[in-house]
């Protein structure tokens, strides 16, 4: 059997003169990202090739330092920055927000409060954390996603109801 492969981010640039890689992760969020990965697939000549992690700091929510079995020098690491990085769907661990990024929003209901605020139409990660652009008849608006907002998650029905931040209930 195949493990299925999930586009993370990108390998942005090396850290030092040891071989480390700087990965910047796009539309995920760190927490995703077990302490104890042992693989990662970085995109070489077209495909995915895997590489032995020898260790993985989380530098912050969006990226992650990482050192490779067999890159050991800033030569070496050079060659896979720009490059796709890739985990196994199985090795992820998906919060909510990552749940709900990973299945796409767009087109889905947002509630507060039992009514309708409006229709996802976009989705920004703006590194701090992710907007969610949503429309409703009146205007478009930007509202943050966080785990602590979200109240309930249909996935039948694509409804996301959340607890509006203060200051946003009036939309």
């Amino acid at each position: 059997m195949k493990n299925e492969l999930t586009l993370l981010g990108i390998v942005a640039k090396t850290h030092g003169y040891k071989g480390e890689l700087i990965c910047r992760l796009e539309g995920f969020t760190t927490k995703i990202i077990s302490d104890k990965l042992e693989w990662i697939f970085i995109k070489r000549h077209g495909e995915k090739v895997p590489y032995r992690i020898n260790e993985l700091n989380k530098s912050d929510d969006w990226k992650f330092i990482l050192s490779l079995k067999n890159v050991e020098n800033e030569e070496e690491a050079s060659k896979l920055v720009g490059s796709d990085f890739y985990l196994i769907k199985n090795d992820i661990i998906f919060d909510e927000v990552n749940k709900l990024i990973e299945s796409g929003l767009i087109g889905w209901k947002i509630y507060d409060k039992k009514r309708c605020a409006g229709e996802v139409v976009d989705y920004f990660d703006n590194k701090s954390q992710i907007l969610l652009s949503v429309r409703n008849e009146k205007k478009e608006f930007l509202l943050p996603l966080a785990d602590d907002l979200i109240l309930n998650v249909d996935n039948k029905n694509k409804i996301l109801s959340l607890d509006f931040p203060e200051g946003l209930d009036d939309l």
